[in-house]
């Protein structure tokens, strides 16, 4: 069958027609014309629709399913996959070790949000939170005489403290990032550090039920000075066991072992992996293990399999989560005061590090974003997008791998959320925005970090208020 290069886009743009087709497909799926537990046409019904041949829609297929957008069930079809939030913190959590964050960026982050976040908190709280967290100070109290205990204990406080403010975006990050951290082999005379830091969060526990957002985001940022003399004994992990204590089949030990590779960096994108031959060589497995490896690799993102060219690492993307948190946001599950307050607690953070890292490309990167958008700016979708590449080029700049890997995410629910909102009720302002966005760049500029700070927090406050009004 000959390709018709005229559909939904051609490979002038150096995409393969397999792309173009997934493109389309997962456009559509986002935008709601396929809803979870959807059967999605069959695969002659799309070589008909898209032009295409059968191995190119096939391969579409694939990266629908590696993408955890679909389930490619035997007799029944292309089903669009129901979503929950274990579906979320998969993709975000490798999302993550991907970026091969640091313990110092780890700390940074949560010490510059936590005091806000659990601020917040305490002024919303339900009488179950403050149970539960009595629990967990319990817990850790006792946990005193085991370093690796103890602080276990005090990451699922600050996790439940997280859990109180009902938003499950930043429930799985905060559960995605502190899953990824453990405590090394410490010195015994740092013991005495436990109780120092136990009193600590006794007074946030006694605050936070007393309703005291004030002294909750004092303590908070008391209990991060605390545990300074810990940070050089906390390392952040790069794998995870995801299957417990049963015995794994041999190809779960490769697929782990390859997953490795490309979560550390060994293997980067756009690697191709060596062939089957050489990988049951090196592993000393049978080829129906390693193509089952392979399988799980294709299945779960991490690769790309086309006839002719191999296996290839893929450049893991938030696809994955954007896709997972859509769904739960057409479910209701994840609402639009989620996400600005999401937004209200990062975007400050990043405008403010951004002040006082950037350097000379970082400017000229942030320029050509004003520059173009008072050329371009001419419709909500323009701004939308001007607005999510102003960002993402703040957060890159900011330096914190965290922040930089998070912004891609907001951006792309911020695509999808305006998409959906009827064209008359959006309001103009661009001229406004661009001014806006331009004094920013001069605050961050002349390093001027607090009025860059306030700027953004100030926006998406009054942004968050209109939003979510009524």
């Amino acid at each position: 069958m000959r390709e018709n290069t005229g559909y939904v886009g051609s490979p002038s743009d150096n995409k393969r027609a397999s792309e173009i087709v997934f493109e389309n497909l997962r456009e559509r799926i986002l935008n709601g014309e396929f809803k979870p537990g959807d059967k999605l046409p069959s695969e002659r019904m799309m070589m008909e629709e898209y032009g295409r041949s059968h191995p190119t829609i096939r391969e579409a297929v694939r990266k629908l399913e590696g993408a955890g957008m679909v389930d490619v069930v035997h007799g029944s079809g292309i089903i669009v996959r129901k979503q929950n939030f274990e579906a979320v913190k998969k993709p975000l959590t490798d999302l993550l070790r991907f970026s091969r964050i640091t313990t110092d960026e780890m700390k940074a982050f949560f010490r510059a949000t936590e005091p806000e976040y659990m601020a917040m908190a305490a002024e919303i709280h339900q009488p179950e939170d403050e149970t539960d967290l009595l629990d967990c100070f319990n817990q850790m109290r006792k946990a005193q005489a085991s370093p690796a205990n103890f602080f276990q204990k005090v990451k699922q406080f600050h996790i439940r403290m997280i859990h109180s403010l009902r938003n499950p975006l930043l429930s799985l990050t905060w559960e995605s990032i502190y899953g990824m951290t453990e405590l090394k082999r410490i010195p015994k005379e740092l013991y005495g550090e436990f109780a120092r830091i136990t009193e600590k969060h006794h007074r946030i526990l006694k605050s936070f039920a007393e309703g005291d957002a004030a002294l909750v985001k004092r303590y908070v940022s008391e209990v991060w000075q605390a545990m300074d003399g810990l940070s050089p004994y906390v390392k952040v992990t790069q794998n995870r066991n995801s299957n417990g204590a049963r015995r794994k089949r041999a190809s779960e030990v490769v697929f782990e072992e390859l997953r490795r590779g490309i979560l550390e960096g060994q293997l980067q994108p756009g690697t191709k992996l060596p062939s089957e031959r050489k990988l049951m060589t090196v592993f000393n497995k049978s080829r129906p293990v390693i193509r089952e490896a392979l399988k799980m690799l294709e299945t779960q993102g991490y690769v790309l399999t086309s006839r002719g060219s191999g296996t290839m690492v893929k450049d893991l993307s938030p696809e994955g989560v954007e896709s997972a948190l859509v769904y739960l946001v057409d479910d209701h599950q994840v609402t639009l005061r989620n996400f600005m307050d999401f937004r209200a607690g990062i975007e400050p953070v990043a405008a403010r590090w951004a002040a006082e890292a950037r350097d000379e490309s970082d400017l000229r990167a942030l320029e050509d974003v004003v520059g173009e958008a008072e050329i371009r700016i001419a419709s909500p979708e323009t701004l939308v997008h001007f607005e999510n590449e102003f960002n993402e080029t703040v957060a890159e700049a900011c330096g914190n791998r965290i922040i930089a890997t998070l912004s891609p995410v907001a951006s792309q629910l911020t695509r999808i959320q305006v998409a959906r909102v009827p064209a008359e009720s959006q309001k103009g302002g661009y001229p406004e925005a661009v001014i806006r966005h331009r004094e920013l760049l001069q605050w961050i500029r002349d390093r001027d970090s607090e009025s860059a700070e306030n700027a953004v927090r100030d926006y998406v406050t009054r942004l968050r208020k209109e939003l979510t009004a009524g």
